[in-house]
């Protein structure tokens, strides 16, 4: 039986698991938790940026679209943060674009799948809830 290694998670990071429990549906409508979980993707990316600003109150009325967020963000942090989050945030995105721009694509599905295996591939010691398996696309 192999040994199993103690996770230690700092405060920081428990306060966002919660609000991903908090916010997240449970369910398997593909809108509501890639809205969702962008929104408190974002809300990260902006908390992380912020962190590591001198005058983070400049940035107080700035509307910055999320992908430059996120390269900011790895810009700034990228040597503390886990590096398979990078990728994970990307295909985060393209999930939400499709979701949030077009009303039918062809796509859709295979970034989804594209970010279920990154998931899968980057934190496999995470499970998936099985719902995700049937998640039902518009």
């Amino acid at each position: 039986m192999a040994d199993k290694i103690p996770l230690k998670i700092d405060a920081e990071a428990e306060i966002r698991i919660e609000r991903g429990r908090k916010h997240l549906p449970t369910g398997n409508d593909l809108t509501l938790i890639a809205m969702k979980g962008h929104l408190l993707a974002e809300e990260a990316l902006d908390d992380l940026i912020r962190f590591y600003c001198i005058q983070p109150e400049y940035l107080d009325d700035v509307e910055i679209r999320f992908l430059v967020k996120a390269r900011i963000a790895r810009a700034l942090s990228g040597h503390i943060v886990w590096i398979g989050l990078w990728p994970l945030v990307d295909a985060l995105n393209s999930v939400r674009n499709d979701l949030a721009h077009n009303l039918e694509n062809s796509k859709l599905r295979d970034r989804v799948m594209m970010f279920l295996n990154l998931r899968k591939e980057l934190a496999p010691c995470s499970t998936i809830p099985r719902s995700i398996h049937t998640i039902e696309t518009p």
